[in-house]
């Protein structure tokens, strides 16, 4: 049995994985914003501009045909309600929650979605996806590492890891009600 996909399949996943990486670069954005997190405001920022960054090199992967609309294949399906949640952390300045949210629920969400998308990519017809796919691979592997000591330091009092939990563990549930199974969805 074979694992490829047909590319409008493949499209609808790299274009979900670009809308996240769009989606967080926007919400670290405001959160490094937020004073008192001196730490939290470098990393944030500094991971902010590379989802960013993730969302253009995936957004290029997508088909460049005529009649196809690359902005109408980035979007945010059944993941989009719990993103809101997680902006509103960061406009309303929660940084512990930001940092607990991306951190325990939507960066290993997005490391599975990545992963099984590269699985079934073609070594022929999808050779630069592959690239692309590892590039943003080895990125949120360091960012899993950095954002955990983040998350560490910032909860070290016991009403911060507290609430740290606590929005994670919904966060986790509102995950999994709108998406179920790995990853982001399709």
């Amino acid at each position: 049995m074979s694992s490829w996909r047909s590319g409008e399949e493949t499209a609808a996943l790299v274009g979900r994985m670009a809308a996240v990486s769009s989606s967080l670069h926007g919400i670290l954005g405001r959160a490094s914003n937020h004073e008192g997190h001196a730490a939290a405001t470098v990393l944030l920022d500094e991971l902010s501009l590379q989802h960013a960054w993730h969302a253009e090199i995936l957004t290029e992967r997508l088909p460049l045909r005529a009649g196809v609309d690359r902005k109408d294949l980035t979007v945010l399906g059944g993941i989009a309600g719990p993103i809101d949640v997680v902006d509103e952390l960061a406009s309303g300045g929660d940084v512990v929650g930001v940092v607990a949210a991306y951190r325990l629920v939507l960066l290993p969400r997005l490391i599975e979605h990545g992963g099984a998308l590269a699985v079934g990519c073609s070594d022929a017809a999808e050779r630069t996806l592959r690239r692309s796919l590892s590039f943003v691979a080895l990125d949120l592997t360091q960012a899993l590492v950095r954002a955990g000591s983040l998350l560490v330091a910032m909860t070290a009092d016991r009403a911060a890891e507290a609430h740290g939990s606590r929005v994670a563990g919904d966060l986790s549930a509102a995950v999994a009600a709108a998406v179920p199974g790995p990853g982001l969805g399709s």
